[in-house]
C-alpha cells in the first residue's frame, strides 16, 4: 500500500469547550508539529485525504486530556486525529490522563484554536 508522507492540511478553526485559559496558539503549534511528524514518520493511506474521511476522523475523535497544558493537549489532539485518519488507534508519546469532555455547556463560551497545518 502506498503511503503519503507529506500533506498540507488546512484547518480554519477547531472549537473546544471547557478548556479554560489554555493557550490556543501553543495548542496549535504543538498540534501542527506533532501531526506533521506522525505523517512523515508513519505515512497515511491515500484514502485518508478524502474530505469525508477527514470529517469522519474529526467527528470520531477520542476523548482528549483534561489538562491545562497546551503541549499535552496539542499532542493528544494530533495523535487522535492521526489515528482517525490512518484507521489506527491513538498512540501517546507520553502518559496523558484522559477525561471525557464536560457534559454541561461552558459558561464563558467556546474557546477556539485556529491553525493552518
Amino acid at each position: 500500500m502506498d503511503l503519503i508522507r507529506e500533506v498540507h492540511l488546512e484547518i480554519d478553526e477547531l472549537v473546544f469547550t471547557g478548556l479554560g485559559a489554555l493557550d490556543a496558539a501553543g495548542v496549535a503549534s504543538v498540534f501542527e508539529r506533532e501531526l506533521g511528524r506522525l505523517v512523515r514518520s508513519k505515512g497515511l493511506p491515500m484514502e485518508a485525504l478524502r474530505p469525508e474521511r477527514v470529517a469522519e476522523a474529526v467527528a470520531a475523535l477520542a476523548p482528549l486530556p483534561a489538562t491545562g497544558s497546551a503541549r499535552r493537549f496539542g499532542l493528544a489532539l494530533a495523535n487522535a486525529l492521526f489515528a482517525g485518519l490512518s484507521g489506527g488507534v491513538a498512540t501517546q508519546t507520553s502518559p496523558i490522563p484522559v477525561a471525557s469532555p464536560p457534559q454541561r455547556p461552558a459558561t464563558s463560551g467556546p474557546e477556539s484554536v485556529r491553525s493552518a497545518a
